[in-house]
Formats: structure tokens, C-alpha cells, sequence
């Protein structure tokens, strides 16, 4: 993607992603929580071609592990 400037409340399509940017205001306040890995930045430029531990899909695994047991399920 070579965009310098993309607008509000337009759906930008690339290799199968959709982002879409919009802004809105809330009334009160909202808390997210998250985990978090550090890897490095070199790291994306095999990212589905090299072999070996997939970080993001193991970050990713854990996360929905966390939820499951916050939420009760034995799964």
C-alpha cells in the first residue's frame, strides 16, 4: 500500500483486508485490554512464507485461551 492520505468513512480493500478509518464519540468512558508481544520489525517481511513459530497466531491462540476461562468454558 502506497496511500499517504486515506479518508473517513470509506472502505479501503487490499489483498483481501478491509480497513475502514471513522471516528466516533462516546459518552462514557471504554476500558480495552489486550495481550501484547514484542517481536522484531524485520519479523513481518516473512510473515506466512518462513517456517517456524508463528508469534502473532500464538498471541493470538492465548488470547482466545484467556477469554474462555474468563467466561467459564472448558474448551
Amino acid at each position: 500500500m502506497n496511500y499517504v492520505h486515506i479518508d473517513e468513512d470509506v472502505p479501503l480493500i487490499t489483498d483481501g483486508i478491509v480497513i475502514e478509518i471513522n471516528r466516533k464519540h462516546l459518552e462514557q468512558d471504554v476500558t480495552f485490554i489486550g495481550f501484547a508481544r514484542k517481536v522484531p520489525i524485520d519479523y513481518g517481511d516473512g510473515l506466512g512464507t518462513t517456517p517456524g513459530v508463528d508469534v502473532l497466531g500464538n498471541l493470538w491462540d492465548n488470547l482466545h485461551v484467556f477469554k474462555d476461562r474468563k467466561n467459564g468454558s472448558r474448551s
